[in-house]
């Protein structure tokens, strides 16, 4: 998490296998950096990256070479490039969230096993 923390972008290469990048994803939405996933089918991970405004995903190499070009010159100003992304996706995506959701769903499917248990004593 202290490397994460520290850069700035993540460049995931798509190869159409959604699972392996997956929490490293989850993992720069909670920290708030950018990710330029290249190339994309538009799968899972493209929608998140758009809805989330983290980053982008492209197949067209001078796309994805502007947008580094942009990101290297606000990190050579500002030492950190901007950041704006939609909070409430960033919230309901990161790991952090995911964590927080099966939580809740075992502790739901816990209760509801021990009313089940209690009926059975009755």
């Amino acid at each position: 998490y202290h490397r994460i923390a520290e850069s700035a972008v993540l460049i995931v290469f798509d190869v159409g296998q959604h699972g392996g990048y997956t929490g490293k994803l989850m993992d720069y939405l909670g920290c708030h950096r950018h990710v330029l996933l290249l190339p994309t089918d538009q799968g899972v991970m493209e929608r998140l990256i758009r809805d989330s405004n983290i980053g982008i995903g492209t197949k067209d190499i001078e796309i994805a070479a502007t947008q580094l070009e942009r990101w290297f010159r606000e990190w050579r100003v500002d030492g950190r490039p901007h950041f704006e992304g939609n909070e409430p996706i960033i919230e309901q995506g990161s790991r952090q969230a995911q964590t927080a959701r099966l939580a809740q769903a075992i502790t739901t499917m816990l209760a509801g096993q021990r009313q089940d248990l209690n009926r059975g004593l009755d």
